[in-house]
């Protein structure tokens, strides 16, 4: 929608400056869009560039006009404001105008940028189905976050789950946001201790640019293969397959099929009048678990072994306290 949204507004500035004068309704016709929706983007675009009406009168067609003038309109975009282009101009990157417009973009957000690296390009990723009920959270560190992802080294302040506050050196690679956890996570790789580490954004304290990213480190990293078999954003070595037998009670398949629905290897098949079988390949099983958890007695673990007796382990402590 968005791409299409900045096709139309080119295409209402070309035709304009093109010709002396257009109704609203001629206009939208050579859009291909409806008359109000036109309408709504003129009005947007006349705060920007020479482009008014004239039209007083409810009764006689709304006429467009583009004045030539010998400056050109000057923007100020948020950070925020820029990133959100940057995803809009994503698709384009074949065409070299639209290359260009995102590498100044950039510029613009990361100031002295050297050395750009081509990592894959996606900065942002919801992990599980259900959009973020806050999705700025925190607003301006996020977008900050965001544009620094694949282009500088940071010096991190953090405070992890214990209080307990650190400081390192780190390679952000991009952002992503776990419904299960209702958090945003920095994903980065840090020097120290050579490896990938998560760090929730909201307990971030500090962030501070020392030097640019090494530029051929990251090239092929990419946020969705490197969450592909996650549950949620614990990533493991170890790859458990994962079978479980759901009963139909209420809306539980509805729900699996929903809270599944974005894993590659996931597979729901049913297997009699009241049961489905659910397989897949987890990496980690301590969020799985918390989630068949919420199934109470409609969820059966049948593989792996270990994640099935962890659950009746917790399910004979819960017994026992009501015994």
């Amino acid at each position: 929608m968005a791409k299409d949204r900045m096709i139309r507004l080119g295409q209402l500035i070309t035709v304009l400056s093109a010709a002396q004068a257009l109704s609203t309704q001629e206009l939208a016709y050579l859009c291909g869009a409806p008359v109000e929706i036109v309408n709504d983007d003129l009005e947007k675009l006349s705060y920007c560039f020479p482009i008014y009406s004239d039209s007083e009168n409810d009764d006689q067609p709304e006429y467009w006009y583009y004045e030539e003038q010998d400056f050109q309109p000057a923007f100020q975009l948020t950070v925020k404001e820029a990133v959100e282009l940057l995803d809009c101009l994503e698709e384009g990157q074949d065409d070299p105008v639209i290359c260009s417009i995102s590498e100044r973009l950039i510029k613009a957000i990361v100031p002295n940028v050297e050395n750009l690296p081509r990592i894959n390009r996606v900065r942002r990723l919801f992990k599980g189905h259900k959009p973020p009920w806050d999705e700025l959270q925190p607003a301006e560190l996020l977008y900050e976050l965001v544009g620094y992802c694949g282009n500088r080294r940071l010096d991190l302040t953090y405070k992890n789950q214990k209080g307990e506050v650190s400081r390192r050196a780190i390679d952000p690679l991009g952002l992503v946001y776990c419904w299960s956890h209702g958090a945003w996570y920095l994903v980065a790789f840090s020097p120290a201790d050579q490896g990938y580490r998560h760090f929730r954004v909201e307990r971030i304290e500090a962030i501070r640019e020392i030097g640019p990213m090494p530029a051929n480190n990251y090239q092929d990293f990419c946020l969705e293969k490197h969450f592909a078999y996650a549950w949620g954003i614990q990533v493991a070595a170890e790859k458990h397959d994962v079978v479980v037998r759901f009963y139909d009670d209420y809306n539980v398949i509805s729900r699996v099929r929903r809270e599944t629905q974005d894993r590659p290897q996931a597979k729901l098949e049913k297997e009699s009048s009241r049961t489905y079988i659910y397989t897949d390949q987890v990496a980690g099983l301590s969020e799985i678990k918390v989630w068949l958890r919420s199934f109470g007695a409609s969820a059966e673990v049948l593989e792996p072994k270990k994640l099935r007796d962890e659950l009746i382990e917790s399910y004979q402590r819960i017994l026992d306290r009501y015994s």
